[in-house]
């Protein structure tokens, strides 16, 4: 993720433990890129749909979406590409 930052990436940093996330944005911003905290569970679908939404709208001309850890629902992000 941070080489991503490194590039000028906008990155959300999803987490359930939004401190984590929130360490995460601050070393990103740090490497160059754009980042923003967000607290979500990526195993419930509610939460990650949540979380991908807060992208498009912050980013609406964003490109492309990278999961570092954790798991997506398919379903979910099959839903906001319609």
């Amino acid at each position: 993720m941070l080489r991503f930052a490194q590039e000028g990436a906008r990155i959300l940093a999803v987490d359930r433990d939004l401190a984590a996330a929130e360490e995460t944005a601050a070393l990103a911003v740090k490497e160059g890129g754009e980042c923003v905290a967000f607290e979500a569970d990526v195993t419930r679908e509610a939460t990650l749909a949540a979380a991908m939404m807060a992208a498009v709208e912050r980013w609406a001309g964003s490109t492309s979406c990278t999961t570092m850890s954790g798991s997506a629902s398919a379903a979910a992000t099959s839903r906001l590409r319609n």
